[in-house]
């Protein structure tokens, strides 16, 4: 049709160092990288993150044994050294929406919401060296996360919170660059 303008439209991608820390305590870092797409006048644009993050610690369950609350495994009472280690990692993805898509280039507002895969394990060591999770605060399964990310002159910073099936939870942030 004559007299219509083509729409233009424009994408910006952000990558960021990400760091989650929980009450357990346990710890993880990883990277968050997507895009939002949107027309270049339009007040909103959409796009995608995903992000993985893990805590690096990658001992085992070498004993098969798994601990119930109050210690005990398979109704005897173990002994313990009081070494504790955990086992996180977990990777998300999902929908960004971008609030100030319409002005300069590289500034973003918005929030992200997502879900993905997990695993939180908790291992004591017992006096014989071998390992043995503890039931009551491992999970495994499917996480959820939500958070806000803010981007000035390319310059980025989020912050949000994921939970792996409520059972485990953490407070994360991240920083890093949009382009």
């Amino acid at each position: 049709c004559p007299g219509l303008a083509p729409k233009v439209y424009k994408r910006n991608t952000f990558v960021l160092a990400e760091a989650g820390f929980a009450m357990n305590p346990s710890w993880g870092v990883g990277l968050m990288v997507g895009q939002v797409y949107g027309e270049k006048n339009s007040k909103v644009g959409v796009g995608w993150y995903m992000k993985a993050r893990s805590n690096f610690q990658f001992q085992q369950n070498n004993s098969g044994l798994v601990a119930s609350e109050g210690g005990t495994v398979n109704g005897s009472l173990m002994y313990y050294t009081g070494n504790k280690c955990a086992s996180m990692w977990m990777a998300n993805a999902g929908l960004l929406l971008n609030f100030l898509h319409a002005k300069a280039s590289n500034n973003a507002l918005g929030m992200y919401f997502g879900c993905g895969y997990g695993s939180y394990t908790r291992l004591w060591e017992m006096t014989d060296g071998t390992w043995v999770e503890y039931a009551p605060t491992s999970v495994t399964g499917i996480s959820f996360g939500a958070g806000l990310i803010g981007s000035i002159k390319g310059i980025t910073l989020s912050v949000g919170v994921n939970s792996l099936q409520a059972k485990y939870m953490e407070v994360e942030v991240g920083l890093g660059w949009m382009f």
